[in-house]
C-alpha cells in the first residue's frame, strides 16, 4: 500500500518534471518572447483563478467523499492521498501564476519580464495538466462511491 502511494508520487512528480521540460524546449525554441498587452493579462489571469476555483470545489468534493464509510476503508490502506496529490499540486502552479500575474499587472513589474512571463506560461500549463489529471481521478473517485 505504501508502495502504490509512492508510485503515484512519482507520477506526479514526473508529468511535472516532463511539464517543465516541454515548456522550456518550448521557450529556447521561440527566438523572443512576446510580452503580453495589459488586456491579455487580465485575461489569463481570469482564466487561471477559474482554473483554481474548479480545484477548490474538486477538493470540496473530494473532502466530502472521503467522509464515506467505504472510501475511508481506503483512506487507512493510504489509496485516497493519491486522489488528493493532483489537486494540491494543480493549486500551487495556478496560484503561483496568479501571483506572477498580480505583479505584472497591478505593480508594473519590469524586472525581468521575460523570465516572469515565461515562469507564467509554464505555471498555467502545469497547472492544466495537473487540471486534467485531477479531473480524471475525481471521475475515478466518483464512480468508485456509485459503485459501492
Amino acid at each position: 500500500m505504501e508502495r502504490r502511494r509512492k508510485d503515484r508520487d512519482k507520477i506526479s512528480w514526473g508529468i511535472t518534471i516532463i511539464s517543465i521540460i516541454i515548456a522550456t524546449i518550448v521557450f529556447f525554441c521561440r527566438k523572443k518572447v512576446t510580452i503580453p498587452e495589459l488586456d491579455e493579462l487580465y485575461n489569463l489571469l481570469t482564466i487561471n483563478t477559474i482554473f483554481a476555483g474548479f480545484l477548490y470545489s474538486m477538493l470540496g468534493n473530494m473532502v466530502e467523499f472521503s467522509m464515506r464509510p467505504e472510501v475511508k476503508e481506503r483512506d487507512k490502506a493510504g489509496y485516497i492521498e493519491s486522489y488528493f496529490s493532483p489537486i494540491y499540486f494543480g493549486l500551487f502552479f495556478f496560484l503561483f501564476s496568479i501571483v506572477i500575474e498580480v505583479l505584472l499587472i497591478f505593480f508594473n513589474f519590469k524586472f525581468f519580464m521575460s523570465f516572469f512571463i515565461y515562469a507564467q506560461t509554464c505555471t498555467s500549463l502545469i497547472g492544466i495538466v495537473f487540471f486534467i489529471y485531477s479531473t480524471i481521478r475525481l471521475r475515478k473517485m466518483i464512480n468508485n462511491v456509485r459503485n459501492h
